[in-house]
């Protein structure tokens, strides 16, 4: 994960992106991996400490092997999109004449980046570790004991 510069300053709105911003190959299903999140470091006055992470915009992708995006999940409330979490679904999963195609937003509620490796190995990627299953789960338990909004 590569964090802009100086990343861990309050007061504005960062990035962190996997991979400086490319596309990951996932061994064993022929996808790739894209996350960027947009953040910033606000004071936090409850249990959580000083200061907490807060999610700003978030875009993650499985995207076939020649790039084409299979399954997208966004929330860009900075006015590239709408507002509210939504999914794309790409062309390499709609057949011709299909009602949706890769334009349409399909609503979604929050999804957590856990969320996403979670349905890319149930897709067939191989994870890295024995332990996969509950070091996802261990880590989405933290981002919902600590998330501001669902």
């Amino acid at each position: 994960m590569v964090l802009s510069p100086r990343g861990r300053e309050s007061g504005r709105v960062h990035a962190a992106a996997l991979a400086d911003g490319l596309p990951v190959p996932l061994q064993g299903c022929g996808l790739s991996l894209y996350a960027v999140l947009h953040y910033e470091i606000v004071e936090a006055d409850d249990e959580r400490g000083p200061w907490k992470v807060a999610t700003q915009a978030y875009a993650y992708s499985l995207q076939s092997a020649e790039g084409q995006e299979v399954l997208t999940y966004h929330w860009q409330p900075d006015g590239l999109g709408p507002d509210w979490p939504h999914l794309h679904i790409g062309t390499p999963v709609l057949r011709a004449g299909a009602p949706l195609d890769r334009k349409k937003h399909l609503p979604t509620g929050r999804i957590a980046l856990e969320d996403v490796i979670s349905l890319a190995i149930e897709l067939g990627a191989e994870p890295l570790r024995p332990d996969h299953i509950e070091v996802l789960a261990a880590s989405r338990d933290v981002f919902h004991r600590w998330r501001t909004w669902a």
